[in-house]
């Protein structure tokens, strides 16, 4: 016999699922797929079809931190998609800590990891070119004498 909830296999005696723990009320049989031969011309069987077991969706929040985390690397010297991922990330972060049996830690962490570089990167481009907007100010002066004297 098999759990109506998780699909396990449980002995006959079986009140309670060892798998998932959930009580039995009246469990599947025992049931082998039914496998149909090739066909002329086919080279293999068909493949047997189980019934889907019922699964936790995976955390929105965590999803949506990725893929701007993933947005915001090609897009590094805009600055919003880096932030609203790193926020989502923590978010969704946060959420698959509190609900374990809720996935997307690792999309939240990937969409982190993305995010910061993000961000590092950003940084490092507005201060290299505050840098060498800094220096070129500084040089008109000597390049071109007199020129404060006007202003």
């Amino acid at each position: 016999m098999y759990c109506i909830h998780c699909r396990a296999e449980l002995s006959e005696s079986d009140a309670f699922c060892v798998s998932c723990g959930k009580p039995q009320g009246q469990a599947l049989p025992a049931q082998q797929p039914q496998m149909q031969q090739p066909m002329q011309g086919q080279p293999y069987a068909q493949q047997p079809y189980y019934p889907p077991i019922n699964s936790v969706p995976t955390n929105g929040m965590a999803i949506a931190g990725m893929v701007l985390g993933i947005l915001s690397l090609p897009m590094c010297i805009y600055l919003v998609p880096a932030v609203v991922g790193l926020i989502l990330s923590i978010v969704g972060f946060v959420k698959s800590n509190k609900h374990p049996n809720k996935p997307g830690k690792g999309f939240a962490i990937a969409g982190l990891i993305m995010s910061i570089i993000s961000l590092v990167i950003f940084i490092v481009v507005v201060v290299a070119c505050s840098m060498a907007l800094y220096s070129e100010l500084g040089s008109i002066g000597s390049t071109y004498p007199g020129y404060y004297d006007y202003l």
